[in-house]
């Protein structure tokens, strides 16, 4: 059995870049083979300037899968490999710069405008989409056994999200990079 605590650093298109963190727990089906859940959550905020409120950004994983690691003893090393599949979640504030545009022409054009028409000129609106379905994800690392049952590891991957309806038009593909620890428990087969 083991558990993994890590932090991340990902990206979900975009350029949009995120700071989080997360863990994983499975257990061993054969020597060297795991099923595993592994949850992840980023989140990155950007100053607002001219925009109402800041914007936000996060992503969210909850994925079940298998993990493969070949063991390399003589050096105490293993490579890890993981595919895994379920559930994400995607926040995006963005922008819609036409819409701000039209909505301030018209504004404008109002023979008394309102007492708020000058602020409402000057700054633009956020669009809060957000959208959940399924993902899948490819990881592949590396672990290095301290001890029999303390591992650091880092882990860097891909990941897919497939939404319909917010963020359907978007493409939520991005990499994931993961540095964390695993504690090894229970027995097993390591050959650490």
């Amino acid at each position: 059995y083991f558990i993994d605590i890590y932090g991340a650093y990902a990206g979900i298109g975009h350029d949009i870049n995120q700071l989080g963190g997360g863990g994983a727990a499975g257990f061993s089906v054969y020597r060297t083979l795991s099923v595993l859940y592994r949850g992840m959550y980023t989140v990155l905020s950007r100053p607002s300037g001219l925009i109402v409120g800041p914007r936000r950004y996060d992503h969210m994983m909850h994925l079940v899968g298998f993990e493969y690691v070949l063991q390399i003893p003589v050096i105490h090393l293993g490579w890890r490999t993981s595919f895994m599949a379920g559930y994400s979640k995607t926040r995006i504030d963005s922008v819609d710069f036409k819409k701000n545009f039209l909505e301030s022409l018209m504004l404008s054009q109002l023979p008394t405008p309102p007492p708020d028409a000058m602020l409402t000129l000057n700054v633009f609106k956020v669009r809060h989409l957000r959208d959940n379905g399924p993902s899948v994800a490819l990881w592949t690392g590396f672990q290095f056994a301290v001890v029999p049952f303390i591992a650091p590891f880092v882990d860097i991957g891909l990941h897919k999200s497939f939404y319909d309806e917010d963020l359907g038009d978007k493409k939520i593909i991005g990499f994931h990079l993961m540095f964390g620890v695993r504690w090894i428990f229970g027995g097993g087969d390591w050959d650490y």
